[in-house]
């Protein structure tokens, strides 16, 4: 039996310790959530289910720290159950706070202001931003402050500063969106700096500050961007301000690269991860480091932390899929751990404009309760004709029911699902003839 010794250790980021090096990292599932007259129980019991089969670190969905629009009461309200739920299943949880900048969109509000940027510019997808001036930048701080105040007033175990995939921070520290002449752009760190500075004061020693950085944004001097050697310049800046407890990574600017950053099938397991090693190198002593991207096995996730690449795994994706992987992993049963395919049906879903995500294989994502088989109080004997995938489900979950479930199959002699094996030791298997 495997044991996943590094990938189960407890790790101390500041002066929380984390059970496992298991991460959840942020991603946008639910819009519902986010809607204040909807119910939130769907994204509270996504979150929820996974805390309960072992997740370590849980970083939630963003919130967008708007200046100019206030926290709903019924914002908090749901916000403080959701860190409830999963804080009572054992995970530590972070709030992830950012503002998109000019990768935001105006074309659903006709009444929006103009979005706020450092310099006037304009985004791939034809949005424009407005130089912001000193108050609104100021303003801008302050509504990062304010989040945070709603993390601690909700009950979370911090805030993780979001300062990559091309959003506000990472516009501030981009010579392509910033060539001010102020102090802003004099010294291109001193927006986050300050973000850091406020999200620290506010949320005290005692809970965990986070940022989430690019190892390389992949553009060159040339083409204004920082390139691999200016993101290792900023990191270090701010490491400097010795307020960071956990650093997150992930690759690229937005825009284009955003496939980089969420690789699917076409990319091997872990490719983010040789940027990530080279930017620790070339920092030195670093807080704990989360490895991001396609980190798809637990077996894979063991090597990366047996070797020191990284401190703790992203394994987001890949509990989308199957939520219990480490349930299966814990008992020996990797064999029976539901893939990621990196489909990225998660992602995409997310970018064409749909509310919530959906998985290739995981049915029952962000319907966990909706779909959950519940054992009947009528058992019943179940014949499910043909042994394929459709079939094998259907008599497992028929199984997991508590029925009889007998499969018939023309093809060969069928053979029964674990799931089945293990809910209804009568299940019989039959070739068709």
């Amino acid at each position: 039996m495997e044991h996943f010794s590094h990938l189960l250790s407890p790790i101390q980021l500041g002066r929380v310790e984390i059970r496992n090096r298991v991460v959840l990292t942020s991603h946008g599932a639910s819009e519902t959530f986010r809607n204040p007259l909807a119910s939130p129980d769907a994204y509270i019991e996504y979150l929820r289910r996974r805390a309960g089969a072992g997740v370590g670190l849980i970083i939630t969905q963003p919130v967008l720290s708007d200046p100019a629009v206030g926290i709903p009461e019924a914002t908090l309200q749901r916000h403080a159950a959701l860190a409830d739920a999963v804080r009572a299943e054992g995970a530590v949880l972070l709030l992830q706070v950012t503002h998109l900048g000019v990768y935001a969109r105006t074309d659903a509000d006709l009444r929006r202001g103009p979005l706020p940027g450092f310099q006037n510019s304009q985004s791939a997808m034809g949005e424009t931003a407005h130089a912001m001036t000193d108050d609104e930048i100021e303003a801008m701080i302050e509504g990062y402050r304010r989040t945070a105040e709603m993390a601690v007033a909700a009950g979370f175990d911090g805030v993780e500063v979001h300062g990559a995939h091309g959003y506000l921070v990472q516009q501030s520290l981009t010579p392509s969106f910033n060539s001010r002449e102020d102090r802003w752009g004099a010294d291109r760190t001193l927006f986050v700096r300050s973000v850091l500075e406020v999200v620290r004061e506010t949320i005290g020693p005692d809970r965990i500050l986070g940022y989430r950085t690019p190892t390389d944004d992949l553009r060159s001097a040339e083409d204004g961007g920082l390139g691999a050697a200016g993101i290792v310049e900023v990191v270090q800046a701010l490491l400097k301000t010795d307020q960071i407890d956990v650093l997150n990574t992930t690759i690229g600017d937005g825009g284009p690269s955003y496939a980089r950053a969420i690789p699917s099938y076409r990319y091997d397991e872990a490719p983010n991860i040789p940027p990530l090693v080279k930017m620790r190198e070339a920092l030195g002593v670093t807080p704990p480091v989360i490895g991001v991207g396609r980190i798809l096995s637990v077996g894979f996730a063991e090597s990366l932390l047996a070797a020191g690449r990284c401190d703790l795994v992203a394994m987001t994706r890949a509990h989308i899929a199957d939520p219990d992987l480490l349930v299966k992993a814990r008992a020996g049963q990797t064999h029976r751990i539901r893939p990621c395919v990196g489909a990225n049906v998660c992602v995409n879903r997310k970018l064409q404009g749909f509310s919530e995500i959906s998985c290739f294989h995981n049915p029952q994502v962000l319907r966990e309760r909706a779909l959950e088989p519940h054992r009947t109080d009528v058992p019943r004997r179940v014949l499910v004709v043909g042994a394929g995938p459709a079939g094998l489900k259907a008599a497992a979950t028929a199984a997991v029911r508590g029925h009889d479930v007998t499969i018939i199959d023309g093809s060969g002699p069928a053979r029964r699902p674990a799931a089945v094996r293990g809910a209804n030791r009568g299940a019989r298997a039959r070739r068709l003839r």
